[in-house]
């Protein structure tokens, strides 16, 4: 696997920067892009610390170049290439939540914000949307993040599919693959860069015998988990 980022926009407010890094990975000869609003702690300057990595595209070809972003009343807006207009919240910043999008009538092409009103502008006209109702929105505190990696299974024992979960505090790259007890690798789940918290996969075992199997979960930073599953047909 092959990854190339660069930044697209960034805002600087206080302590913090809130940038957008749009990301390219090669996978097994497919090409896939994504985009992550990034905010980062620069109250040290010599040593900047990731406050979260939040992923505001989906996964797959179809990629969101970001133009623009701005700031306004602990919120982040900014402009995607898909004619979405999309607004996060920030009042929690290791947790950003994303609380509307509006649909442009061609491409949104820039952005302003003036008192409550965001103002865009697309190929043909000037339209402006009023952001009292995203400022007034309740505000729900979100699920903590996991302090360490862990790794699941259900139910187990399973007959033809088992549902695997894994917990992350951070993005990174992980592998999660399955082993015989003999050591031979069964098959590859996971092979990517994934987002912090709770990810989910299903393993469908249709071409795969009864027996026992090691379900194993590692990141590139070294530490690895694994969890013991029994298929039963």
């Amino acid at each position: 696997e092959n990854t190339w980022s660069y930044l697209t926009s960034f805002h600087v407010e206080d302590e913090f920067v809130y940038f957008i890094r749009h990301l390219t990975y090669s996978f097994r000869l497919e090409y896939y892009e994504y985009s992550e609003f990034v905010i980062v702690n620069i109250a040290d300057s010599d040593n900047p610390q990731v406050v979260s990595e939040t992923n505001i595209g989906d996964h797959g070809m179809a990629s969101e170049y970001i133009f623009t972003l701005v700031d306004f009343q602990n919120h982040i807006a900014f402009i995607s290439s898909n004619g979405l207009l999309k607004a996060y919240s920030t009042w929690n910043r290791e947790w950003p939540r994303h609380v509307v999008s509006f649909e442009g009538v061609n491409r949104f092409e820039s952005m302003s914000i003036l008192n409550n009103y965001i103002f865009v502008s697309d190929y043909n006209e000037l339209l402006s949307f009023d952001s009292a109702g995203l400022l007034s929105a309740p505000y729900a505190p979100p699920p903590p993040l996991p302090t360490a990696i862990s790794l699941s299974a259900y139910p187990n024992p399973f007959n033809a599919s088992v549902t695997v979960s894994f917990d992350l505090p951070r993005s990174m790259p992980v592998s999660l693959q399955v082993f015989d007890l003999s050591g031979r690798l069964v098959e590859t789940l996971v092979e990517n860069t994934e987002y912090s918290g709770k990810q989910s996969i299903v393993w469908n075992t249709r071409d795969i015998v009864s027996g026992v199997y090691m379900l194993k979960l590692e990141t590139t930073e070294g530490n690895s988990k694994f969890q013991r599953v029994t298929l039963v047909k």
